[in-house]
């Protein structure tokens, strides 16, 4: 959990660096998390089995190595769609993170109903495709380019 915050927060950080607009940065780092996720769901297993006795430290190292790059494609979206609300309608920002953090717990207890109804790849594969959506959903609604006004 705190390899995945510590990345998520790197993510958030570089965000607004990018070379990107926000659009450009919300598709990326959308898209990017849903092919992760997907290579994640097929990958990670094989790897577990053929790391099960390898020594701990390894482990965790490796750990922290995989959860480096979804971590920061997941820390992008919010900080810069929160970037679009606040110069849009400043008024709105706590209720981004209102609805952000009961997002949260929700999908996390959530997740593990559903792990343990349909199993961890349901659950990744249904991640991705929310992700996908959610991703969509900002780039084409939410954050309008000066040009598209």
């Amino acid at each position: 959990l705190a390899g995945l915050l510590l990345f998520s927060g790197i993510g958030s950080f570089i965000a607004g660096k990018l070379p990107f607009s926000p659009r450009g940065t919300i598709m990326i780092s959308t898209i990017g998390v849903a092919l992760v996720t997907i290579l994640y769901a097929f990958m990670l297993p094989l790897l577990f089995d053929a790391l099960i006795a390898a020594p701990h430290t390894l482990r965790i190292i490796l750990a922290l190595a995989l959860i480096a790059p979804i971590g920061a494609l997941m820390g992008m979206p919010f900080p810069t769609g929160l970037a679009h609300v606040n110069k849009a309608a400043g008024s709105f920002v706590p209720w981004a993170f209102g609805v952000n953090g009961v997002a949260g717990v929700v999908s996390s207890v959530l997740s593990i109903i559903l792990a343990m109804i349909g199993g961890f790849n349901f659950v990744f594969f249904l991640a991705a495709a929310i992700y996908v959506i959610g991703g969509y959903v900002m780039y084409s609604l939410s954050i309008k380019e000066p040009s598209d006004a």
